[in-house]
């Protein structure tokens, strides 16, 4: 993992748990699960990609 993209996940947690309040090992489960469903993407370039879901 390139450090801009380890910068992006470092601030979308402290930005999960400061809104949510949940933990660290939360905030880490949730970005897994965004990732695994498809919904967050970090790139290597330090992006970070949001789908976005409208009805």
């Amino acid at each position: 993992m390139q450090k801009k993209e380890q910068s992006s996940r470092q601030v979308v947690m402290c930005y999960l748990m400061n809104t949510m309040g949940i933990d660290l090992d939360k905030a880490k489960q949730l970005i897994s699960d965004l990732e695994d469903s498809g919904l967050v993407r970090f790139e290597q370039n330090g992006s970070i990609n949001v789908l976005l879901l409208e009805g």
